[in-house]
């Protein structure tokens, strides 16, 4: 493997200057792998904190709640 071709080797790509587009289109094919990547992570990450931050609320409703009727809880 080569990293200079994008993991082809010199004898393995065409003579006729092919190499150079090849080359570009591998690299192209990593960009946007990469920015989907991003772009999913980002959109994950996102939901993360949606979920966390309702989670919290809901705590915190539910501790108030109690908080509110602890006279009426008896053992």
């Amino acid at each position: 493997m080569c990293p200079e071709t994008g993991g082809l080797r010199e004898d393995s790509l065409p003579a006729d200057g092919r190499s150079q587009e090849l080359r570009m289109e591998k690299m192209e094919r990593v960009y946007k792998t990469m920015r989907n990547a991003g772009v999913t992570n980002i959109v994950v990450g996102s939901i993360m904190i949606a979920v966390g931050v309702t989670a919290g609320v809901l705590a915190i409703i539910n501790g108030a709640l109690l908080l509110k009727n602890k006279k009426g809880i008896t053992f």
